[in-house]
Formats: C-alpha cells, structure tokens, sequence
C-alpha cells in the first residue's frame, strides 16, 4: 500500500518538472497574422510596423540589400508592390506588380546575359512565430511555405527604442536571414479585463458608499442627527438581524407560521 502513494508523488513531480521545463511558447491568432500571445498575458503585436485606415497612405517596404540581392518587407500585411516605384527595371522590361509581404528582386546573369526579376518569398498568410531557447533575442518571425511546409525567411525580432523600424541581412543573403528592428516588436503585457462579477462588486460598492455617506450627510447636516441616527435608516438595520433568523425559520419551516417567533414577526416578513 505504501508503494502507491510513492508513485503518485513521483508523477506529480515529473509532471511538475516537466511544466517548467517546457519551452516558451507564443501561440499566435489565426485570425490575426500581426499578434502571438504568451501564457502570461504578454503578447508580440507588430501591426504598428505598418498603420493602416482611412486617412493612412500605403506605407513603402523596408527594404535590405546586398549586391545582386534587394529584399522588400511589408510586416503582417500584403500590399502591392510596385517596381517602378523603387527605380527597378525588369529584365523583360515589364511593369510586373506582385502582391505579398516579402518579395525579392535579384540580378543574375546566364551566358552572358543578365536578367532581373522579381520573386514572391511569403505573404502574410505564411507568417508564423517562434520562440528560440538560450538565446539573447530569443523571437523569431518566420515565413513558412504553405504547400511543403519549408520556411522560406526567418525574422531575428530586435525590440529597439529607435522609432523608424529597419530590417537587416543576416550573413549570406541567400540564407534569408534578417533582423527586424523596431519598438513595435517589443513584448508588451496586455491590459487586464475586469470580469462581469468584479463589474457588479464595484457597482455595489459605489452604491453603498454613496448610500451611507450621501445619505449621511443628509440627516446630519438637514436634520441634525448626531451619533447612530447618521446611519441612514437606523431602524431597519437594527431589525436586519431579527427578520434574516425569522425569514430563515419561515422559509425552512415549508411556509408555516407557527415556527415563526411571534406573529408580529409573521407579519413584518
């Protein structure tokens, strides 16, 4: 008999141990490309890297390069991009417009020609997040292909005070490793809601201090109660005691009178 309790602490305790040693995760919405939520409240919302509504124009790509390589990021939002608008001129010399949230334009050149072209790598739809162990930035943005589940560019997320948000190359451009820079992907902890029930115990609470000091106030000031007579209606409290034990008595007696202390109690209930 002894050995069952032994065991049931044993699981408790590797259960125990294995909740904390479980890795952090950030579980993101999946109705919302922008934000992954922490256990604890916290949360990583980039949808401020690029402002959106009525009275917003459309925000250009932050954009990183390297020689050949020119990457355009646009955050958690696809949106058109434009070549002409970046002084790009397609090797067919088309106006091509590709819509996504990370896109490529390269140069290269085969048997002696050279070409330039343009590639989507992800759009928002493909943004997922990751949580790195033992690491100093430990959150990651990553585009992961839809169709063959590859990821497709990785975002080192940097939480810096510098209000402009930049993205840097990380090594060999066709890694497609980044750093994405910006006081929009730094951890914030969200406002805590009050439930219905703290809702109601507020409520009251303000009723009944509004009740005693209002009412207070009243009798002493209009009609010069002093000592208990403050106390808004003074008699009815005095009696709440009596008519909770008579109202008991009568309610578990099935309704009967006669268990009631007295017939003037009856009557009060």
């Amino acid at each position: 008999m002894a050995k069952i309790p032994l065991q049931i602490l044993i699981t408790i305790s590797l259960f125990i141990y294995t909740q904390c040693e479980a890795p952090e995760q950030c579980v993101q919405d999946p109705n919302d490309y922008c934000t992954c939520r922490f256990q604890d409240e916290r949360k990583i919302d980039i949808s401020k890297l690029f402002p959106q509504g009525k009275n917003t124009t459309e925000t250009r790509f932050l954009e990183a390069d390297r020689p050949n390589f020119r990457f355009f990021f646009h955050g958690c939002m696809d949106a058109t991009f434009k070549p002409s608008d970046y002084n790009i001129t397609l090797s067919d010399n088309s106006t091509t417009e590709l819509k996504g949230s990370l896109i490529l334009h390269q140069n290269w050149s085969n048997n002696g020609t050279s070409h330039s072209t343009l590639t989507r790598l992800g759009n928002a739809a493909d943004i997922e997040y990751h949580v790195l162990e033992n690491e100093q930035e430990p959150y990651e943005l990553i585009y992961r292909n839809r169709t063959d589940r590859k990821i497709t560019a990785t975002f080192r997320l940097i939480c810096e005070k510098y209000e402009k948000p930049y993205i840097q190359i990380i090594d060999d451009p066709q890694s497609r490793q980044f750093t994405l820079n910006s006081p929009h992907v730094c951890i914030v902890r969200e406002p805590e809601e009050s439930s219905f029930g703290s809702k109601l115990l507020l409520i009251f609470m303000i009723f009944c201090l509004f009740y005693f000091i209002g009412g207070g106030c009243v009798l002493y000031f209009v009609r010069g109660a002093r000592g208990a007579e403050v106390i808004p209606h003074i008699d009815f409290w005095r009696r709440l005691p009596g008519l909770v034990r008579d109202g008991t008595l009568f309610v578990f007696s099935g309704c009967n009178p006669n268990y009631v202390s007295s017939a003037e109690a009856y009557d009060r209930i």
